[in-house]
């Protein structure tokens, strides 16, 4: 990567970016998958999106496992995963991977966080561990917890609490039973020895209590804060069969949503409490949902809900999740290493950027976008606007905020101030995990109508949309196991889309065709667009440009000035782009043979946009004269020798710019033999009338500055 002193981008010489904005567009958990009844975005009435799929400009990214990060590719991905390889424009070790190796090389076990939980578990207090009780890993891992209870035994921690939320979204919907078994197992294991009490003290479902999010619902966090540390919910002699009562009474209910209740002894008194002198382990790794619980516990000006009495703990997060506000200030593992993400270049080329989306996905485009930070890199170029997102079950209203979010994007473009903008419609996520079909397939026409506002638009201001997601999940809704549906609520493995719509029909730039292409590919493509090279490090772009210099090199040659970039196609057809460093005097000839023909090459310059008339053209070279410079290029691009020279006048190259002059000859009686080119020299000599020549100027074949002022001394001398 760049040194951070050094933040700017390096322009393309082929595409000068779009000219109006570019508009980036995620749609939240569409994925692609064969059209069928378990795919919601099949079944919707999507006629712009079905446009857009059948477009060139369009390709699948990877989106799950090893592409964004995470430990293997059974892993489904995530919102927070997907925007950090978004805005990042790489793949990054994330929480879930970093959890794992810190756990096998035990390098957890010798933070100072890891030895002070010890301490208060050797010191006669409980050590708690809370967090989702699964093996969805993407909030946590049951292995994960399994882990740390045998470091507990083997450390002589007596007395350890497990405060479980139960999941049903990343994993089946009713698997909350086996999680729970396999718990006890492992608990009744450790207590065999009669110095050990470990026991499950809570549970509930986490769209229930403890796991919100962006502050959408401070009233769960509390129910399930209450519940943890104070004992207070519905009181349950074994969490087992408390789960097997709520799926009996509601047949329709899934674990994400089964009501919070509290382990009690044969007295009903609370088997976990948190005490004075406690520990509380967070053991989720996944940042969004576990910022709020974390606040809960360990800031001390907290003001969302009473907390009650405030027994004196210490508190703990698997990870820091967020590095900015410092939640939680004790972690076991350090969170990924996000550096130089795609706004802060943006930032340092003084474009203007902005972010829209309701609370449910704000921070997604924000704080995960900006590589886990939650400031801006600069106030004054960057513009975030959160449209607040409705509590509740999200089926109920399929459409969320994605009207409102497209007329804040609409305000937005139309204001003429933003080079680049980022937006999330959430409703094909959240309205996914519901498990409800035709909620969802609601959702995603309410997102289909939506993009179609905004190409229109960003059409409006000439500008580009790219329209991609960060996961699958609307479509799969349902998998067949043993004859019967199975309600799906997780997020899927299936790749999702990518569209260009370019609303100039730019065809400068074509799709690549890379191996693997991921969502880690979309930022470089994003500054192509935009007119600039990838930072070095980034992923490759999405889209090529078949007229940009694959390589360049700078010559200096002497005292002088830099005017610009020459090109030159090598053997093996890659293309060069060399940085040309005039000397102070130069020439053009005009050789005329016995037939009054004028000699004209056709070279190939790429940056030109390909062939180019001209003259044989020179530059001055050590302390050769004007005359001198004229031979030596006529002999070498045409092959010819001239026994008569003339002089037909000099001209300055630039005046303003530098002090280049251009000296013109006509060169006569001529001997002409083959050229002396270089392997790498794309130059065609060719005899044309003098008449023939002029009309090719006038008629706009000839566009070299130099021949034509040439032309133009030679012509003025002729009379």
């Amino acid at each position: 990567m760049p040194d951070k002193s050094n933040m700017r981008l390096t322009k393309l010489l082929s595409y000068p970016g779009c000219p109006g904005p570019l508009l980036l567009i995620v749609m939240d958990g569409v994925g692609l998958a064969p059209p069928g009844p378990a795919n919601a975005v099949s079944i919707a009435n999507t006629p712009v999106l079905d446009r857009l799929l059948a477009s060139e400009y369009q390709t699948a990214l990877h989106a799950h496992g090893t592409h964004v990060g995470l430990t293997d590719d059974s892993e489904m991905g995530n919102s927070e995963v997907g925007h950090n390889t978004l805005g990042g424009g790489r793949v990054f070790v994330q929480g879930a991977k970093l959890t794992q190796q810190a756990l096998q090389d035990g390098s957890i076990f010798t933070t100072d966080t890891w030895r002070e939980v010890e301490a208060r578990g050797k010191a006669n207090g409980t050590v708690h561990f809370l967090g989702l009780l699964s093996d969805g890993n993407v909030h946590a891992h049951i292995d994960h917890l399994f882990t740390l209870l045998k470091r507990c035994v083997e450390s002589g921690v007596r007395s350890v609490c497990v405060h479980t939320l139960l999941d049903g979204r990343d994993v089946a919907p009713r698997s909350a039973l086996g999680y729970l078994q396999s718990l006890e197992e492992r608990l009744a294991e450790i207590n065999q020895h009669p110095e050990f009490n470990y026991r499950i003290a809570s549970a509930g479902g986490r769209m229930k209590i403890t796991m919100d999010r962006y502050h959408a619902d401070w009233a769960m966090v509390k129910k399930g804060f209450d519940a943890h540390v104070h004992g207070i919910g519905q009181a349950v002699s074994n969490a087992r069969q408390e789960v097997q009562r709520q799926y009996d009474a509601d047949p329709n209910i899934n674990d994400q949503f089964l009501e919070p209740f509290v382990v009690v002894d044969v007295a009903g008194k609370p088997l976990g409490t948190v005490q004075d002198g406690d520990a509380v382990v967070l053991f989720n790794f996944r940042g969004d949902r576990a910022i709020e619980i974390s606040q809960a516990f360990e800031d001390p000006n907290f003001e969302a809900f009473d907390r009650g009495t405030m027994p004196k703990l210490f508190f703990c997060g698997m990870l820091q999740y967020d590095g900015d506000l410092h939640i939680p200030r004790h972690y076991l593992v350090n969170p990924p290493i996000i550096e130089q993400p795609m706004l802060e270049f943006l930032c340092a080329e003084r474009l203007k950027t902005f972010a829209v989306s309701e609370t449910q996905k704000f921070g997604h485009v924000t704080y995960f976008w900006n590589g886990n930070r939650s400031s801006m890199f600069d106030e004054n170029l960057e513009t975030w606007v959160e449209i607040p997102s409705d509590s509740g079950d999200f089926s109920k209203a399929p459409a969320m905020k994605a009207e409102e979010i497209t007329d804040a994007t609409i305000e937005l473009l139309r204001s003429k101030e933003y080079r680049f903008g980022r937006i999330n419609f959430a409703n094909g996520d959240m309205v996914g995990h519901s498990g409800d079909i035709d909620a969802t397939v609601r959702a995603i026409e309410s997102v289909d109508q939506s993009i179609g506002r905004l190409l229109d638009v960003v059409a409006e201001q000439r500008g580009v949309t790219i329209v991609t997601a960060d996961h699958g999940n609307a479509d799969q809704m349902f998998v067949e196991k043993n004859g019967e549906r199975v309600m799906h609520t997780a997020h899927s493995l299936n790749p999702v889309p990518f569209v260009i719509v370019d609303s100039q029909q730019d065809n400068t730039y074509a799709m690549t065709d890379l191996p693997d292409p991921g969502l880690a590919n979309v930022a470089a493509t994003v500054f192509n667009l935009l007119g600039y090279c990838a930072p070095e490090g980034y992923m490759h772009s999405l889209i090529n440009f078949p007229k940009e210099p694959i390589q360049r090199y700078k010559i200096y040659r002497g005292g002088v000035v830099d005017l610009g970039l020459e090109t030159v196609r090598l053997p093996n057809d890659e293309i060069h782009a060399l940085e040309i460093v005039r000397q102070p005097d130069g020439s053009v000839i005009i050789a005329q043979d016995d037939s009054q023909q004028v000699c004209l090459i056709r070279q190939f310059r790429h940056a030109a946009g390909g062939w180019i008339w001209e003259f044989p053209a020179g530059g001055f070279e050590a302390q050769e004269q004007p005359l001198e410079t004229a031979k030596r290029e006529l002999q070498k691009k045409t092959g010819c020798q001239a026994s008569t020279w003339k002089p037909v006048g000099s001209m300055m190259t630039a005046p303003s710019f530098c002090n280049e002059r251009l000296h013109i000859f006509l060169a006569t009686n001529l001997t002409i033999e083959q050229p002396e080119l270089k392997p790498y020299e794309c130059i065609e000599v060719h005899w044309k009338p003098l008449s023939t020549v002029v009309e090719m100027a006038q008629q706009g074949e000839i566009d070299d500055a130099k021949t034509i002022v040439a032309l133009f001394r030679m012509m003025q001398s002729s009379h």
